[in-house]
């Protein structure tokens, strides 16, 4: 294989599955809900971030200027948002049993949250910057690298959501779950705090 596309891979997969927003919800989802039922969080998270890079890869091959604008509004956006779903996990019900019934996160909040995310737009300028442009076949390039984003961010997602379902047998009384929903929701407010102080908080 192509070394390019090697590396290509290899910075997607470590954007994917390193810790931050999206992944974080999709542990605490996986945990309290299973992996099954936090599919669509992941599908939902994937294609749109699938979508921000195809829509960095237009605007750096078309209207470069435009695009440090989006990033610094959805900074403020982004920012509002996740602290509304890092409330949502820390007033969570405290019994696993109680989310038996309960309907699973949509999708169309995962999407949300990767749309909102400054830093997924960040590492997608970063991706297109490497190995699009310059590139011969600018186009056909960018839509193998959203190919393979949509991939592995896929895959990378998808670990974090079969972790959070490991844990879900240890999350079996109100103290334990109530802990670990604070913790999550720590996580994703240190993560807006790292928007904020120039951290390396990505996917």
């Amino acid at each position: 294989m192509n070394t390019l596309y090697l590396s290509m891979m290899a910075f997607v997969l470590v954007g994917a599955a390193t810790p931050g927003p999206v992944n974080i919800v999709a542990t605490a989802t996986g945990a309290h809900y299973g992996f099954v039922r936090t599919l669509p969080h992941i599908i939902g998270a994937s294609v749109a971030y699938a979508a921000v890079v195809l829509s960095c890869g237009v605007a750096m091959m078309l209207l470069e200027s435009w695009l440090p604008n989006v990033v610094s509004l959805l900074k403020p956006l982004g920012s509002l948002f996740l602290l509304y779903v890092a409330l949502k996990i820390a007033t969570t019900a405290n019994e696993v049993t109680a989310h038996q019934s309960a309907p699973a996160p949509h999708w169309i909040q995962g999407a949300l949250m990767q749309l909102l995310n400054p830093k997924a737009w960040i590492v997608a300028s970063a991706g297109i910057s490497l190995y699009v442009i310059e590139q011969p076949s600018q186009w056909l390039q960018v839509g193998l690298f959203t190919l393979i984003s949509l991939v592995l961010c896929l895959v990378g997602i998808s670990l974090w959501a079969i972790a959070g379902s490991f844990i879900r047998s240890w999350l079996s009384t109100p103290r334990r779950q109530m802990g670990f929903n604070l913790m999550m929701s720590s996580l994703l407010v240190a993560a807006v705090a790292s928007m904020w102080l120039g951290g390396d908080t990505l996917i």
